[in-house]
């Protein structure tokens, strides 16, 4: 198998054979050779005969292609599902990798809403309850900044938790959310960015978290940007009602109820 970046991007297949009780040398008898785009999916698949001991010369050689992806633009629906699907991959991936020893309240997206280029893939940062404790000691004011603000949290944009990390994995994630970026600028349509991070988070929040790192009992997954202007309506959308209704008896969070 030949391997680049951490795609299996060929595979060369050598050949012998029993004559008059003798093996033949191995030569070289096929090659598959394989084409990606910039997302990361396979585009062409060929296999290429090669003809004995001319082998490493390929014009003694005759290819066939085996699977070809139409040539079909990539839709801005499909792009949305595709960063969703990566995200939700990535995310759990990248905390995991993190090692997280202490008990964390809260795991949040945190975006860049000045442009859409800047929002993807988003920062993470992970909230711990040792760290809560000591803003709810403090009684410091506003209350609800400290608590969700992720420029707060000692476990904020840090190398481990990247989701852009030099692997196969991450640098898919990374094309298809300047994909993405491109499109949503081009049609205008960045202000969805927020709505696509909160689908995100609610979905992590039903995930078993606990086999990743220490969490309380009301740990919380939500997405934000950076200034903390989304944040009361992304946790109306990225929380479970009955999380939500209890944060603001708190008084950790002063939301109405989501209906």
């Amino acid at each position: 198998y030949r391997r680049r970046e951490g795609r299996i991007e060929g595979v060369d297949v050598d050949y012998s054979e029993v004559v008059g009780g003798e093996v033949t040398p191995l030569l070289p008898y096929q090659r598959v050779d394989i084409d990606y785009d910039e997302l990361g999916r396979v585009m062409e698949i060929r296999k290429v005969w090669l003809n004995g001991a001319a082998c490493a010369q390929e014009t003694a050689s005759v290819a066939k292609v085996v699977y070809k992806r139409p040539q079909t633009p990539v839709g801005y629906a499909t792009l949305c599902r595709l960063v969703e699907e990566r995200l939700l991959e990535a995310i759990p991936r990248a905390v995991a990798r993190a090692e997280v020893a202490k008990t964390a309240y809260c795991l949040v997206l945190a975006y860049d809403a000045s442009c859409a280029d800047a929002a993807l893939p988003p920062l993470l940062g992970v909230g711990l309850v040792e760290e809560r404790d000591e803003h709810l000691a403090s009684r410091e004011e506003p209350l609800t900044e400290l608590l969700w603000n992720p420029a707060e949290f000692g476990l904020y944009d840090d190398e481990a938790l990247a989701l852009d990390d030099d692997t196969a994995a991450g640098r898919d994630l990374e094309s298809a959310c300047e994909a993405l970026a491109v499109e949503m600028t081009r049609r205008g349509r960045a202000s969805e960015l927020p709505r696509l991070l909160c689908r995100v988070a609610w979905e992590l929040a039903g995930r078993d978290w606990g086999a990743l790192m220490p969490v309380s009992d009301d740990f919380v997954v939500y997405a934000t940007d950076l200034e903390l202007a989304d944040l009361g309506r992304n946790m109306r959308a990225s929380l479970f009602p009955e999380r939500l209704r209890e944060l603001r008896r708190r008084g950790w969070l002063p939301l109405e109820p989501r209906r």
